[in-house]
């Protein structure tokens, strides 16, 4: 799935996993229409990230059945390439599988993961009954989340750009003052980079 992260409170899936217009996607185009480098690195910041989620078992806490991993793009990488390699093959299989150490440690500046595959080759469980029923029984990952509408995620992204316009409820930005320099460096106001961005202006680059 794509979210998007910053804006929300919490992290906002993006309406394009349903094939459906995103307006923080729609304002990512706009910015990267102009020449500004602050626009480009708004819209960078902005442009939703890519996670991917797994139903695992995790190793001495079977008991708590089928639980969601999720990942980014750099392990999804090394997934593939264990997936490659021909002396591993398909490390999911439940009954010739194998088995998977995920690690952490902390990186500069943020920790970084990488998982290894381990030696032996062991099924998901000797009993078939829990293999079934662990097949069949997995965590829905959308009810986890909030499905956004398309005025909701409109709105959020407005109160992110003009926090003094916002709710502490729903913004989760950098403060901005959009009468002198924004504070965060950028240039959030496409079209008019020396006065603020009006709700007019905003609701045109949705029209």
């Amino acid at each position: 799935l794509k979210f998007h992260y910053g804006i929300g409170k919490y992290p906002m899936v993006a309406l394009s996993n349903f094939g459906k217009q995103d307006p923080i996607e729609e304002f990512v185009k706009e910015l990267r229409k102009t020449s500004d480098k602050d626009n480009w690195s708004l819209s960078g910041k902005i442009n939703p990230k890519t996670r991917i989620f797994a139903p695992v078992i995790v190793r001495g806490e079977e008991e708590k059945g089928v639980r969601l991993w999720g990942f980014g793009i750099t392990i999804y990488k090394a997934l593939l390439a264990l997936a490659e390699d021909e002396d591993i093959g398909d490390f999911t299989d439940v009954v010739n599988g194998w088995d998977m150490v995920v690690e952490q440690s902390q990186g500069n500046p943020y920790p970084e993961t990488s998982v290894r595959i381990k030696p032996k080759q062991t099924p998901l469980s000797d009993n078939n009954d829990q293999v079934e029923t662990w097949l069949s029984e997995q965590p829905e990952l959308l009810k986890y989340y909030k499905k956004w509408s398309y005025d909701e995620m409109k709105e959020a992204l407005q109160n992110w750009l003009n926090p003094e316009d916002g709710t502490d409820s729903i913004v989760n930005g950098p403060a901005t003052d959009f009468d002198s320099t924004p504070s965060t460096g950028y240039t959030l106001n496409v079209k008019q980079k020396d006065s603020s961005m009006s709700d007019d202006e905003f609701d045109d680059i949705f029209n």
